[in-house]
């Protein structure tokens, strides 16, 4: 389960390569829903999972879900999103955590540190490359996931 949660926070980490030039950027999460592939390797070999958020029409959060080698998607929390700052917060589904975590900020420059969510910790990466590609800004880390 830890290994999971890694993943999650991970994956959730580096899916941050979404934004226009503007003051304001595009959203990542879309107004229903949102998903993401994810890969990883395990004991038997890589194995592929999706992460997806549903909108939540009384909140201003998404709730997020997990499915991949079991036939039940797993609630595994919730996102906000805030478009004009850029930033994603991630909130675990334990029902005593009301803290949220800081998971994308596109307003990272070369050099910035970011402190990576993982587990009851946070991971301090820095910033290693900015570009834009077909009006996107993609941001480099240099963390290894493996």
């Amino acid at each position: 389960m830890k290994v999971k949660k890694s993943i999650l926070t991970c994956a959730i980490f580096l899916i941050i390569a979404l934004s226009s030039n503007g003051q304001s950027y595009e959203p990542v999460i879309s107004s229903d829903s949102t998903s993401w592939d994810i890969a990883w390797k395990e004991l038997f070999g890589n194995v592929m999972g999706n992460l997806y958020s549903v909108e939540n029409k009384d909140s201003i959060y998404h709730d997020l879900y997990f499915e991949s080698l079991y036939p039940n998607p797993e609630y595994v929390g919730k996102i906000r999103e805030d478009t004009v700052s850029g930033k994603i917060w991630y909130t675990p589904p334990e029902k005593d955590k009301s803290e949220e975590y800081l998971i994308m900020d596109l307003t990272l420059e070369v050099g910035d540190i970011f402190d990576l969510p993982v587990f009851n910790t946070t991971i301090p990466i820095e910033v290693v490359n900015v570009f834009y590609l077909d009006q996107r800004k993609h941001i480099e880390f240099d963390y290894a996931t493996e």
